[in-house]
């Protein structure tokens, strides 16, 4: 929302007075026209202009005769969210052993300036096609599945990830692990 300061004219009341504004954004000037009445503010959308660091807002006060000179704020930026990067898997990877009776923790780190809100983390063995996906709302880099999830052989795994605004990145890479028996212990 923008806000001006209410501007003062002797000949009419603040009630009368209009407000027109521009949007500059680093690129272009875009004049937004007058508003209505008495109204210094201007609700404005900001994911319609360019991404810059040189972003300025112009307002001017009108009345029926004249238009006063125009006002302009100090520059600001324009940011826009974007989806992360796809996750870089941290563990299992490069095929390494585990043993099937256990519990597996894997792990990923999030890459995106904002913190994760949600992941889905998908795994299949690597001779089938069949994907197995589960879904969690959780900041958490992380999930357990337990023992006995996973058939013997070489399972392949993924995640994406979600921003705090809830946009969704790619898949991460696949990586590898292998679902083994336990060895036998040593005599």
């Amino acid at each position: 929302e923008l806000k001006a300061t209410e501007a003062i004219d002797p000949t009419t009341a603040a009630s009368d007075l209009q407000y027109e504004w521009q949007i500059y954004d680093g690129r272009f000037t875009y004049n937004l026209g007058l508003g209505p009445k008495g109204k210094t503010n201007k609700l404005v959308d900001f994911s319609f202009y360019n991404e810059t660091d040189r972003a300025q807002v112009g307002v001017r006060a009108a009345n029926r005769d004249w238009y006063g000179s125009w006002q302009y704020s100090n520059r600001f930026s324009i940011t826009k969210n974007h989806p992360p990067a796809a996750p870089t898997l941290n563990t299992p990877i490069d095929g390494v052993q585990i043993d099937y009776t256990q519990d597996t923790i894997f792990r990923w780190k999030h890459n995106d300036a904002g913190q994760q809100s949600k992941f889905d983390f998908r795994w299949k063995l690597q001779s089938n096609p069949t994907l197995t996906t589960i879904n969690r709302t959780t900041t958490e880099q992380a999930i357990l599945i337990g023992a006995s999830t996973f058939p013997l052989g070489t399972i392949e795994w993924q995640v994406r990830t979600y921003d705090h605004e809830g946009l969704v990145g790619p898949y991460s890479n696949s990586a590898l692990f292998v679902s083994a028996e336990p060895s036998n212990a040593p005599t």
